[in-house]
C-alpha cells in the first residue's frame, strides 16, 4: 500500500524530497502553492500495471501485443515477398544466361558443319579505291580527283620543260643523226 501526502503546486505530480519539477523551464505556467493532499492506494495490478485504488472497482486490462504481432507478420510477408522477388529474378536472369549459351554453342556447331566461318557481325567493309589505279576521270574522291590534276598539270609541264632541253641533246646525241 502507498501514501501520497504532498503534491507539487506547479506540475502536480507527487512530490518526495528530491522532486525535480519538469516545469520549472516552462515560464508560461503560474506557479500554484504546493498542495497537501492524501491519497493512498493498494499498489499496482499485477497483470496491467494500473495502479489500484479500490479492489472491487478495478477492471483489469492487460496490454495487448496483438498491434505488435500483426506487425511483425507484415514485415515478415513483407521480407518473404523480397525475398521470392529476388529469387525470380535470379531464376529469369539465370535462365536468360543458359538460353543465350545454347544459342552460341549451336552457332558454332552449324559453323563447324558449314566448315567455314561466319563473318563477323556488322557493318560489311567498303570496297577499296586505290587513287593510283582509278581509271574513272570522273571520279568525286578526293584523292582521285588531286591525283588526276596533279598527274596532268605534272605531265604537261614536264613535257614542255623537256622538250625544250631534250630534244637538242636527243639529236645530238643520236647515232642516226650525224649519218
Amino acid at each position: 500500500m502507498k501514501v501520497q501526502i504532498v503534491q507539487c503546486g506547479r506540475c502536480g505530480k507527487p512530490r518526495g524530497l528530491r522532486h525535480t519539477c519538469i516545469t520549472r523551464l516552462d515560464s508560461r505556467r503560474r506557479p500554484q502553492k504546493t498542495k497537501l493532499k492524501v491519497r493512498a492506494s493498494l499498489g499496482e495490478c499485477s497483470a496491467c500495471g494500473k495502479p489500484r485504488g479500490n479492489p472491487l472497482t478495478h477492471t483489469c486490462r492487460p496490454k495487448s501485443d496483438f498491434k505488435a504481432r500483426v506487425s511483425a507478420e507484415r514485415r515478415r510477408e513483407k521480407a518473404a515477398k523480397r525475398r521470392r522477388k529476388a529469387a525470380a529474378k535470379k531464376e529469369a536472369a539465370r535462365q536468360r544466361r543458359a538460353a543465350t549459351r545454347a544459342r552460341q554453342k549451336q552457332r558454332e556447331r552449324d559453323k563447324r558443319a558449314a566448315g567455314k566461318k561466319t563473318p563477323a557481325q556488322g557493318r560489311p567493309a567498303r570496297p577499296r579505291h586505290d587513287y593510283l589505279a582509278c581509271n574513272d576521270p570522273d571520279c568525286p574522291m578526293y584523292p582521285c580527283r588531286v591525283y588526276r590534276e596533279g598527274f596532268t598539270n605534272g605531265h604537261v609541264r614536264g613535257h614542255q620543260e623537256g622538250y625544250a632541253e631534250g630534244y637538242p641533246e636527243g639529236v645530238r646525241d643520236c647515232p642516226r643523226a650525224h649519218q
